[in-house]
């Protein structure tokens, strides 16, 4: 038994990822008994050699997992023929402050707004990935614990106040 570190929804199914490895959680409709629809799952290995090792490291964004590995950042894709899974590796460019020896206790947020996954809390700023042009770009100064979403847009707090990230 493993424990999980990351579940997300990921289509019509659920994406569960171990420390080594990820797995998808089907619901199949058993039909109806005396009323009740009645409904099982189906536990099947997504990807036996791919995993996260932070909490919350899993986030879905359109037809994408993205997750953070014990060296990267991946993302893990389903093809539109024959519904086979694929994982690519994103590299880290230097000027993001992130090495494959840092990932590992970096976190995780999506600005949906915008395609984006924020990776933070090593100290250095906010690295950006942009699932929609495919690039890199950072911001320092938001050396945040926790970034979350208020009023549509990135937030964060610091020595006890609410910032909202100029993302414009």
């Amino acid at each position: 038994s493993q424990a999980v570190y990351g579940v997300c929804c990921f289509s019509d199914k659920l994406a569960a990822f171990t420390s080594g490895s990820s797995y998808l959680i089907s619901p199949r409709n058993d039909g109806e008994v005396n009323g009740i629809n009645q409904v099982s799952f189906t536990l099947s290995i997504l990807c036996a050699d791919y995993g996260t090792t932070e909490n919350g490291g899993v986030i879905a964004v359109g037809n994408n997992l993205y997750f953070i590995n014990r060296d990267a950042l991946y993302c893990l894709s389903q093809s539109s023929v024959g519904g086979t899974y694929s994982v690519v590796r994103i590299e880290l460019p230097e000027f993001i402050g992130i090495t494959a020896d840092t990932i590992a206790a970096t976190k995780f947020f999506i600005d949906v707004k915008r395609n984006e996954l924020w990776l933070y809390g090593n100290g250095n700023g906010v690295a950006i990935y942009s699932t929609k042009f495919g690039c890199w770009y950072s911001f320092t100064g938001y050396n945040a614990l926790g970034i979350f979403t208020f009023q549509g847009e990135p937030a964060y707090f610091k020595d006890k106040k609410l910032y909202l990230a100029n993302t414009s």
